[in-house]
């Protein structure tokens, strides 16, 4: 296979700290590719959709599904961050998260990473569109959310989502209630976390009802010399029904600061303490001697890598019965994200090639005058999706939709002053640009880019008999994107190039999405299913302000599974065979100049095995397992186009790096109403690092522990109080739990295709305490 890889001239570091800050998401009753508005009289899976065994939702959808519930999240997240739950969910890798509900983790599912993976919330789709990478900054505070769905494999023709090739999340925002109530929770534990929520609900008045939210949570970072970080968070829910009609407005804000923290190679992980990070060194722009070629060297400084960023998030969902057998949904919504920077460290500028003052010393000399290096956000994401379902007969259900938005990005990665005490002049988006002698601002990039995307589908779901199902569906998915790269930036010299005109670049990605998948319902214990769809992703709108590529194939899937479930009063277990064949599977690496490179890799299949178990035992214990096999294996050796010839890479055969093969979990629980603990294992085998596998990372197992008691029928104090304790890596384990970047081979024999791998350092032992009272 031969492949071209284009550049894009900006760090890697920054690309990562963007692709750390920006997404999640929440899906609605309304997204379920079953039955969900209208029920079929013959559909046995509308009396079983809210069916649980313990905790566990029991599924029934004719897909590989699972499900944490309000009670799974309750006991099992503490105030972790969505992203991180996920990791109590069967057949995923998570890593990079952190207990305190801040920071970006990311994971895997079936050899797929989160930006293959269509996230959805209420309606509105929350993977980045620039970099198409899933980031926990934008999802919000666990407590806000009914339900966290993963979709395995297929996503759902009705999902808004140009990244779902390899599956969705949906996520479900807890919905008002009949009566007012107020819910105060507190949390702390060590790293100085500290985390305080509140929610008021207003009861129904006359088809009105509805809640509002509000978090303010902090932590230390555990590694380097980091300040407190802090984030602020608001949401809502605000619900009006009438007949059988109703609309919610969901909104939720917030306000974030944190710090990054360095990845590792093996060999820094070895010989740097467990413990170590950026230092908070100080590189302030003002400053120097008149008369003097001031340079400073600046290193990484934890103050300088930074994250800010304010996200504005709104939801409308609609769902109005025209007829008795006609429901109409429209779901518009509207993202906004302005404000706040990412910072991936100092760089330095020089005064000579800028002719200009820029560090207020009276002279023009100094050839390294410190800067951070940020990116300036401003994007909005205004779109829609709108389903009509015709309740043909007791035994057929048609349903028709369409989705569009249109999002409007612009991409700056600016030099802005760095103050005395070590920090960017601002975080708010609007920095004190430097500037060069003519008065033009500096910028290292500036990048503004449209994405239109609309989306068409049809589908049937047809009862032949009250055992056998069958749903087909065809899709039409169009996304064009505009990039338009301003011309005046940073030349090699350190001045700006005038004479650099810019250039508009523009390419359309379209294709037809045929699905189909048959629901077989032996008896009530025993349900069989079949399911294969086409899914596709866009690649990265970056890669469109590459030097040496212009364009990406789309990555394409055809997806497959077979699946069993078995189910009774007391037990819910689950089997599916799975098999993925992707086509121009995308990746990006970090070059030896130290760019992003994009790439199409060619062919990869993916198939395997997974299992889960839930049940109940005697005397209020429960128990779970789950276990996956993923073979994700690379077609083709890799032949590059570089700018000098052609490079190739032994990868057929190889696996995927940051897919393990082998992912497990054992849990053990109890809860008689009022006591409650689980304690549950966590096993990922070893993972590769590079696309030839010449290194790799062990596996490792953990143990996390969740305990709580709940006081009911507090008098006038309160309608019930719940304490908790979340312990995280209970033993305390220091290892590597993932790649932050990896490479296409790690051996240098390679020559300019080799680099150095990074992980991820997991996070030690956390302790977080919580007082929970409902009022």
């Amino acid at each position: 296979m031969k492949a071209k890889y284009g550049v894009q001239p900006l760090g890697r570091g920054s690309l990562a700290a963007f692709g750390f800050l920006l997404a999640h998401s929440v899906g609605v009753e309304a997204q379920e590719t079953r039955l969900d508005q209208v029920s079929v009289t013959a559909d046995r899976l509308a009396a079983a959709r809210e069916e649980f065994v313990g905790d566990s939702k029991v599924e029934v959808a004719p897909s590989s599904r699972a499900s944490l519930t309000k009670k799974q999240l309750e006991k099992l997240a503490g105030i972790s961050s969505v992203y991180d739950s996920l990791k109590y969910l069967p057949g995923v890798n998570s890593q990079g998260g952190n207990s305190y509900g801040s920071g970006g983790a990311s994971f895997t599912v079936r050899g797929f990473n989160g930006g293959q993976i269509g996230i959805v919330r209420d309606g509105l789709p929350l993977n980045d569109p620039l970099f198409q990478t899933a980031v926990g900054s934008v999802i919000g505070d666990p407590e806000d959310y009914e339900s966290i769905q993963l979709i395995y494999g297929a996503s759902a023709a009705s999902l808004p989502s140009v990244t779902a090739s390899g599956g969705s999340i949906l996520l479900k925002t807890v919905a008002p209630t009949v009566e007012p109530g107020v819910l105060l929770k507190q949390s702390f534990g060590n790293y100085d976390v500290s985390k305080s929520y509140a929610r008021a609900n207003f009861g129904e008045h006359n088809g009105f009802s509805g809640w509002l939210s509000a978090s303010t949570s902090g932590y230390d970072n555990w590694r380097g010399d980091a300040p407190h970080a802090r984030t602020d968070r608001y949401g809502a829910n605000l619900q009006y029904r009438w007949d059988e009609n109703q609309v919610n407005l969901i909104i939720s804000t917030q306000e974030m600061f944190n710090y990054s923290n360095p990845a590792r190679s093996k060999l820094q992980y070895k010989t740097l303490p467990y413990d170590h990070g950026y230092p908070a060194l100080v590189y302030p722009t003002q400053g120097g001697t008149n008369g003097v070629n001031d340079r400073v060297t600046p290193q990484a400084s934890q103050l300088v890598n930074s994250t800010s960023f304010h996200v504005q998030n709104y939801m409308l969902n609609g769902r109005f019965k025209l007829a008795d057998n006609l429901r109409l949904s429209i779901d518009p919504y509207f993202q906004r994200i302005r404000g706040g920077t990412v910072s991936s460290g100092p760089v330095t500028l020089n005064e000579v090639a800028l002719n200009t003052d820029l560090n207020g010393d009276g002279d023009k000399l100094d050839t390294g005058v410190p800067f951070a290096l940020q990116m300036l956000p401003a994007q909005y994401r205004p779109g829609g999706t709108a389903k009509l379902d015709w309740q043909v007969s007791d035994t057929h259900k048609l349903q028709f939709g369409g989705w569009y938005e249109r999002i409007h990005s612009r991409q700056t990665f600016a030099y802005v002053p760095i103050s005395a005490n070590g920090r960017p002049v601002t975080t708010n988006g609007e920095s004190k640009i430097a500037v060069d002698g003519r008065g033009n601002k500096i910028y290292r990039s500036d990048q503004r880019t449209d994405m239109p995307t609309f989306k068409f589908w049809a589908e049937d779901v047809w009862n032949f008999n009250p055992e056998l199902t069958i749903t087909s569906t065809l899709a039409y998915h169009q996304t064009e994107v505009e990039a338009h790269n301003v011309g005046l930036v940073l030349n090699r010299l350190g001045g700006l190039d005038y004479g650099n005109p810019g250039y508009e670049r523009d390419k359309t990605y379209r294709r037809y999405l045929p699905a189909l998948a048959l629901d077989y319902q032996y008896d009530e214990h025993n349900q069989f299913y079949y399911s294969i769809s086409s899914n596709i992703r866009i690649p990265a709108a970056a890669a469109l302000y590459s030097v040496v590529e212009r364009s990406q194939k789309p990555e394409t899937t055809i997806n497959q599974e077979l699946g069993w479930r078995y189910k009774n009063a007391g037990l819910s277990s689950s089997v599916a065979l799975f098999n993925a064949d992707f086509k121009n599977r995308q990746v990006s690496y970090l070059t030896p100049e130290n760019i992003t490179a994009y790439y199409n890799a060619g062919k990869v299949k993916t198939q395997g095995v997974e299992f889960a178990l839930n049940g109940l035992l005697p005397r209020d214990f429960n128990y779970s397992l789950s276990y996956a096999y993923v073979l994700a294996e690379q077609q083709e050796n890799f032949d590059v186009e570089e700018l000098n010839g052609f490079s190739t890479l032994p990868t057929k055969g190889k696996q995927l790096f940051n897919t393990p093969k082998h992912l497990a979990s054992v849990g053990f629980g109890y809860d008689d109403g009022n006591l409650y603990g689980d304690i549950r294992a966590l096993y990922k085998s070893s993972i590769y690092g590079d696309l030839t596998n010449k290194e790799s990372i062990a596996g490792v197992a953990t143990v996390n522990l969740a305990l709580g008691y709940r006081l009911h029928e507090l008098g006038n104090f309160a309608k019930e109080a719940t304490l908790s304790l979340n312990v995280n890596n209970l033993f305390n384990k220091e290892y590597l739990q993932g790649v932050s970047a990896g490479q296409f081979s790690s051996d240098r024999a390679d020559g300019r295709l080799a680099g150095t791998p990074t992980y991820v350092v997991a996070e030690p032992r956390t302790l977080i305490a919580s007082l929970q009272l409902e009022f």
